[in-house]
């Protein structure tokens, strides 16, 4: 009787588990492809013109320098 009993916990122990992870997985893949997809249109944008040529990541770096000044 028991023995049955360890098999279903298991399960309903590690299913749950198992549905987390993924999904954690998911959400990790599509915050990538998101960071990727802006990154390919900053870099597009700069390509236009090259006086231009950094300035995407000069201004990341500043709003990040200002957010951690501010306690962000």
């Amino acid at each position: 009787m028991y023995d049955g009993m360890a098999y279903w916990g298991l399960l309903i122990f590690f299913v749950p588990l198992l549905v987390t992870r993924l999904s954690f997985k998911s959400f990790l893949d599509i915050r990538r492809v998101y960071r990727k997809t802006i990154e390919a249109l900053a870099n597009t944008i700069e390509a236009q013109n090259p006086r231009r040529r950094g300035h995407g990541q000069r201004v990341a770096s500043y709003s990040v320098d200002i957010g951690k000044e501010m306690g962000m």
